[in-house]
């Protein structure tokens, strides 16, 4: 942004935190002009051209004219400043100087007092760091805030505004941020250090810097809206228009507290905050968000359904971490009271009266034409697509993408005007930055806003509305935060979960200590990883492992016997070599029998991995049949669609030559009928009397009503009739939308035959 250098600006936020977010727009203006008078005092500033060039060299903000001309107007009245009658000099009141040296003390110490408790806190628990490396760490913080700040402010402004941005600073996640600013440094520190730091500063912070972090957010923004237009002015006056707020599936896990990424967790925080300070806003979700909540709640909670847990295998679950919320949440319910896991997830079927008990509206979408079906596959196609080119993504699946092209599509429908923030009816809150950029992309035109928000841009509009105690500033700092996104590095978090549930079932026998030693031992999880789809070898992976320690222990054992051994030989060697030989028979005969114990028990257990091997078996090969025939029968209509299309375009030139053949008879018939007299004359007056008068006259007449005779009862009796109606057809749809319809209804006839001649697999 031209108009705005934010580095250079970012500097001194700390000092212009007096311009407050909860100030009217006017008053903003007069203290950015009072401390720009206050900080370039050097400077001789006489009118208002002058303070423009002064704001602009000092804070790197390129403010108007027509908003400094009515602050220095005030302020002169308000007896904050005055001219020097002599050298025409604007100058501060005494007064306003001293306010403004006691607030650039105060906030200079809330500065060195937050950098000196971070500093504290994170060598307590790094305590190899040196003053160098706190030092480092400081300045990577405050270019991490400079980034997070610069794209919340551009972001808040853009909905406002959106002619301000025109390049994709507000479409970065928090993760991209921090990755970059980590290689264009190169510091000495690594890059997990760098993000565990960062979030401690945000996430550990107490009421003091909270307040700090919160306001050099709000200053960013201001800053921004010091250079947009009537809209925002009238935004920062003012208040919300009365409209509705489409919460996302994550929001939806947010509020339920079965989510840990810190964007999605505000959304309890804006909910309270919207019935707290009265705000005019309606939250609703759509239906294909509530499907959707389902469908990732049941893939999430398949795992653990699918077992009964033991009290010791969730205290090792909670040991280890790293676990879904859902899985965190049963487990220390179960090491309290075992309880069934479908019996805790029960409670989940009824989420939708969970989420209107507290205030969400089910939203039913309207009614969708062939062609909106239409358009909405071929958008989720095309985003598809998108999401896919770009870095650091997680996994989705088809129902995924329809989702939120559906919800996107339906919040854009219900704004006929899409210029104006404050004009609009709904918005759809959603953490997906990469579903952003796509609507920017793909939606909407340079001059219109966005109308998907994320949690922390949601957040900064409404702060102006809002109390802002200790709870609030911390939800909305929380939002800057470097969420746990796994997908960056080795997630072995679903590896964790199956391999628990694999010593849930088979190995409750091992010590507790190995069990927590294996789910920690990141070797092993990165093997069982690569042995994802094959039950049979992780079971082997685990086998070996297990034997691997057991041998360690055997051999350790071993050593210890051995010493006691030669010990008590020492001491007497006669009685103990009897005493030796006959513990030494028991121990055999002991083991002997605990391993016969052991091999039935692994040869019940074998059987039953067998049993659940084909079984799984059955289910691969059927999955694999219903995969080969969803392909089959989509290659085959894709293939039938473009057969179709060029059917219909040889039907169409097939009526070509009947329809200029009747339309040229129909057309000259009745004049040649009202004029024969005067052909008749014509052919006579070209020496034609040795024949008959009528004969040539006669053979044109009956060549025309040949031809139209031939036309009618050839095409209607003698040729392919459905070519003919179907050319007729294909020629009367005008409109690409007609012909598509067209060609759907036939691949709809074609779709149902293939289905009965190629029946689905059946399990």
């Amino acid at each position: 942004m031209k108009e705005l250098e934010f580095k250079k600006l970012f500097s001194k936020l700390s000092h212009i935190k007096a311009l407050s977010h909860d100030s009217k727009f006017e008053e903003i203006v007069q203290n950015l002009v009072l401390f720009v008078i206050f900080n370039c005092n050097e400077k001789i500033l006489k009118n208002d051209n002058d303070l423009k060039e002064a704001i602009f060299d000092y804070y790197g903000i390129n403010i108007k004219n027509s908003l400094i001309q009515p602050s220095l107007d005030r302020l002169i009245a308000s007896s904050k400043i005055y001219k020097d009658s002599s050298s025409k000099r604007i100058l501060l009141s005494e007064s306003a100087k001293n306010e403004i040296e006691r607030k650039n003390a105060e906030n200079s110490d809330i500065e060195k007092n937050v950098k000196l408790n971070w500093y504290n806190e994170i060598t307590s628990k790094y305590s190899f760091l040196e003053k160098s490396d706190l030092d480092e760490l400081w300045i990577l913080l405050n270019q991490y805030l400079s980034s997070i700040f610069e794209k919340n402010g551009v972001q808040t402004l853009n909905f406002l505004n959106p002619n301000i941005v025109k390049d994709d600073l507000d479409y970065r996640s928090n993760i991209i941020i921090i990755d970059s600013l980590f290689t264009s440094s190169n510091p000495k520190i690594n890059l997990e250090l760098y993000k565990d730091v960062v979030n401690i500063f945000i996430q550990n912070a107490d009421e003091i810097r909270a307040k700090y972090i919160s306001q050099l957010a709000d200053a960013t923004f201001t800053s921004f809206a010091l250079l947009s237009d009537d809209e925002t002015k009238k935004f920062l006056n003012g208040k919300f228009s009365e409209m509705r707020l489409f919460l996302d599936t994550n929001f939806i896990f947010g509020i339920l507290d079965l989510h840990k990424n810190n964007e999605d967790s505000s959304a309890k925080e804006i909910i309270e905050e919207i019935k707290k300070n009265n705000l005019p806003f309606k939250l609703f979700y759509h239906l294909e968000t509530l499907n959707e909540f389902r469908r990732t709640f049941d893939s999430k909670s398949v795992l653990l359904k699918s077992t009964k847990w033991t009290k010791e295998i969730s205290r090792i679950a909670l040991e280890v971490d790293n676990l879904s919320p859902i899985e965190e949440l049963y487990h220390k319910q179960n090491i309290d009271d075992e309880i069934d896991p479908s019996l805790f997830l029960e409670k989940y079927d009824q989420v939708d009266k969970i989420l209107n008990s507290i205030g969400l509206i089910e939203y039913h979408p309207r009614f969708q034409t062939d062609d909106e079906k239409y358009q909405i596959e071929k958008d989720v196609d095309e985003f598809q697509s998108f999401y896919e080119k770009t870095k650091f993504r997680k996994i989705k699946s088809y129902q995924n993408y329809k989702h939120d092209i559906t919800v996107l599509r339906e919040v854009r429908s219900l704004n006929p005007k899409k210029t104006k923030f404050l004009d609009s009816k709904a918005f759809f809150l959603s953490s997906d930055y990469i579903l952003g950029k796509f609507e920017k992309q793909y939606y909407k035109s340079d001059w219109e806003i966005n109308f998907l928000v994320n949690p922390s841009v949601f957040l900064q509009l409404i702060r102006p509305f809002i109390e802002n105690d200790y709870n609030s500033n911390k939800k909305f700092i929380d939002t800057f935060s470097i969420s746990d996104f796994r997908s960056f590095d080795i997630d072995y978090s679903t590896t964790r979960s199956k391999t628990l549930q694999i010593l849930n079932d088979n190995y409750y026998q091992s010590s507790y200590e190995l069990k927590v030693q294996i789910l920690r031992d990141q070797v092993l999880l990165s093997k069982l990883e690569k042995a994802e789809n094959d039950y049979n070898e992780r079971i082997e992976i685990i086998d070996n492992y297990i034997s691997k320690e057991n041998h360690k222990l055997q051999e350790e054992n071993s050593q210890i016997k051995k010493k006691l051994l030669e010990s008590q030989l020492q001491q007497d060697q006669l009685s103990s070599k009897k005493l030796k030989a006959e513990t030494h028979i028991r121990d055999i005969k002991s083991e002997s029998e605990q391993k016969d114990k052991e091999k039935s028990e692994l040869e019940i257990q074998l059987e039953n991995i067998k049993n659940d091997l084909e079984i799984e078996k059955e289910n691969r090969i059927y999955r694999e049949n219903l995969d080969n025939w969803n392909q089959e029968k989509s290659t085959y209509l894709n293939a039938q669609r473009n057969l179709e299309i060029k059917n219909f375009e040889s039907n169409s030139r097939y009526c070509n030559r009947p329809i200029i053949s009747l339309f040229c008879t129909i057309v000259i018939l009745p004049f040649y009928i009202k004029f024969f007299e005067k052909i008749k004359i014509l052919f006579t007056s070209y020496n034609f009397e040795l024949y008959n008068e009528y004969l040539i006259p006669g053979i044109i007449l009956v060549i025309l009503i040949l031809i139209a005779f031939y036309e009618i009862i050839g095409r209607t009796y003698l040729t392919d009739k459905d070519k003919v109606k179907n050319g007729l057809k294909w020629k009367l749809a005008f409109s690409e939308k007609s012909k598509n319809f067209l060609v759907l209804e036939k691949l709809k006839e074609i779709e149902t035959k293939y289905v009965i001649e190629n029946p689905k697999p059946e399990l």
